[in-house]
């Protein structure tokens, strides 16, 4: 004990507990060689790669790419500490290389885990160390070398190199990972797989961690059984959806990927929406400015197409002018669902009856400008409409109509007719919604039939023999009516998401963006206990979350922890140390610390009310929340069915 103390020395820490195995995939930095090499802006990003591995090539005999010219794509890792065991990707498809690297970094300077690699000293923490200096991360527990015993220094046992340990730190006895997992009975690099093959390697995974007995390992394979307990077909919401096949484009994700196609306008079927079985989320792939790229983003779950209880009864006519001249133009769709599949922009996931109908009054003498808009208005708003995978709100309609109709303007003043000029009057019928939008002179007129309120005198009108008629409400509809601007749409669907959703994200403009998960307690260390209770309360998306209870305190509340949970936010948050903060305006004009306090007395009587009514449903109420908080504010089906039983 002696000698190690003398070793060590006096300001030595023990030894984490934890300990963290770590993995990177990496391609070449393109953005990095084209700053290094002044080659044609044209060069596509493979050209660019291609290139740089030739050169490369004529250098050292191979291709690979100097340590400081590798980006990070992917980050593995395995941590183990007093709590379990936990097999994690960082980051999400489509996250830059800053958000893995991010990740990473942050683990290390919570909990100072031991790094475990293989060849880690040679590749992936030198890979790392430029990564982070390119992008400016900073991780001052990393790089502390006060002590003996640290991450960076050449001795150290921080960061264990199995390469390194296995060959006796004798480079010439190095071996590769994937010879060695071979001859273990792991599966070393394979390449492309078929789906036979890809299969076959899951099989050979399962049976040799089964045989391994480990505890750690039995865990693993029990929740990858549980993933797989639901069928995949069970999740699709829509038919059409059809397996990937192996080297097709898809997420670089593992487990077994289904796909919706969709129709361009030259009729060639591509990729549109990816469902991933083993995992229960949608994904979509997002081309970004200026379309030479894109990213993978999960999407949310596609809404179900239904056919609502709406008959649709629709004419047209037009009465044309004294010298015999038609000015008007009338397009009626009533099937829009149809029309779209026919132009090859299908809109599965709409409700039904879809409709649409346009009427555009021809100015000036001529029907050139209303020919034109009855032409082209359809081609502006059905790929926008197509584009839809969720059931867009009424203010996403509005917004839909509004684009739809300035692209055809402006088209309208490079054309042929821009001398002319018309009026429009739009009808869109979605489902049991009905959207009216008036340009111009044109106008709509909303009929009702009036329900007779004299029940008497209708009985006797059927009794004297005589034809009841059925009376009408006409009413003038104008986009300067109150309540009918689109800014007030806007305004109206904001204030009401605030109202039934209340789950505010105070971190942006507040009061105008929402969070759909709980504020983590990740994203609560760097914070005071009263900055803390603040945030807690303004960026909770539930009543339970709102009082700062955990998920176990959730489960166990009773009238009395909840009343003590207000009582201790006000005493936490203390109402004399209101700092500029503070003052700062949420949506309705209160400061901050009055929005949460009112949040807070809300959530109080919320859950009170609950826990009074029925405990038992409070508490699978809460467990749906934070299960909610876990995934991020998006369910997964299979979570969902999960905590439905």
């Amino acid at each position: 004990e002696t000698l190690l103390a003398r070793r060590l020395g006096p300001s030595s820490r023990p030894e984490s507990t934890t300990e963290l195995v770590f993995d990177l995939e990496t391609i070449p930095d393109v953005v990095g060689l084209r700053k290094l090499h002044s080659w044609a802006a044209g060069m596509s990003d493979s050209e660019v790669a291609k290139r740089a591995g030739t050169l490369r090539k004529e250098v050292t005999g191979s291709d690979f790419m100097p340590l400081h010219l590798h980006r990070v794509v992917v980050i593995g890792c395995a941590l183990r500490n007093r709590q379990g065991f936990q097999i994690l990707s960082l980051g999400s498809p489509g996250d830059p290389e800053e958000v893995l690297l991010k990740e990473l970094f942050e683990i290390i300077e919570s909990v100072s885990p031991r790094l475990i690699s293989w060849n880690g000293s040679g590749f992936d923490l030198p890979v790392l160390h430029y990564r982070c200096l390119v992008h400016g991360i900073s991780a001052p527990r990393y790089w502390d070398m006060r002590e003996d015993n640290n991450y960076i220094s050449r001795f150290q046992t921080r960061h264990l190199d199995l390469m390194d340990v296995l060959a006796k730190y004798n480079g010439r006895a190095n071996a590769p990972l994937s010879d060695i997992a071979k001859l273990c009975a792991f599966p070393g690099k394979m390449g492309e797989l078929s789906q036979a093959a890809y299969l076959a390697e899951l099989a050979l995974v399962r049976e040799t961690l089964a045989a391994t007995g480990a505890a750690h390992w039995k865990e693993y394979l029990a929740a990858w059984d549980s993933a797989e307990a639901l069928s995949a077909d069970s999740e699709l919401t829509s038919p059409g959806w059809t397996i990937v096949q192996p080297g097709a484009l898809a997420p670089d994700m593992p487990g077994v990927w289904y796909m919706i196609e969709r129709q361009n306008t030259d009729g060639k079927h591509l990729p549109w929406i990816y469902f991933n079985s083993s995992i229960g989320r949608y994904y979509r792939f997002r081309i970004t400015e200026g379309g030479a790229s894109g990213k993978w983003v999960q999407t949310g779950t596609p809404h179900l197409s239904e056919t609502q209880p709406v008959t649709i009864s629709n004419g047209s006519c037009c009465l044309p002018t004294g010298c015999g001249r038609k000015d008007d133009m009338a397009v009626v769709l009533p099937e829009l669902a149809r029309t779209g599949s026919l132009l090859k922009l299908p809109m599965r996931f709409l409700d039904t009856p879809a409709s649409m109908f346009l009427l555009a009054d021809g100015h000036r003498g001529t029907n050139a400008a209303a020919e034109f808009c009855a032409k082209r208005f359809h081609t502006q708003i059905l790929p926008r409409l197509s584009a839809c995978i969720s059931e867009p709100e009424d203010h996403e309609l509005v917004s839909m109509v509004t684009e739809a109709l300035e692209t055809l303007e402006m088209a309208l003043l490079e054309s042929s007719a821009r001398y002319a000029g018309c009026s429009l009057a739009v009808a869109l019928l979605l489902g049991r919604r009905l959207l009216v939008c008036t340009v111009g002179e044109c106008r709509a007129v909303l009929s009702t039939p009036v329900v007779e309120k004299d029940v008497g005198s209708a009985k006797r009108s059927v009794g004297s023999g005589k034809k009841q008629e059925q009376r009408w409400s006409a009413r003038l509809l104008r986009g300067g009516a109150a309540g009918r601007q689109y800014l007030e749409i806007v305004e109206s669907e904001r204030k009401r998401r605030l109202k039934e959703y209340a789950p505010l994200d105070f971190t942006g403009k507040y009061g105008e963006q929402q969070s759909a998960a709980s504020v983590s307690q990740e994203e609560l260390t760097s914070l005071n206990e009263r900055e803390r209770a603040i945030v807690s309360v303004a960026r909770a998306a539930h009543p339970f979350a709102a009082l700062g209870f955990s998920a176990a305190e959730a489960q166990a509340a009773t009238v009395t922890t909840v009343r003590q949970a207000a009582e201790t936010f006000i005493r936490t948050a203390n109402v004399q140390m209101i700092t500029a903060t503070d003052q700062q305006v949420v949506a309705d004009g209160r400061p901050l610390f009055d929005a949460c306090l009112a949040k807070v007395k809300a959530a109080a009587r919320a859950v009170e009310s609950m826990l009074t009514l029925d405990s038992f449903g409070a508490q699978r109420l809460a467990e749906l929340y934070y299960a909610m908080d876990e995934e991020g504010g998006i369910m997964p089906h299979r979570r969902a069915a999960s905590l439905l039983g």
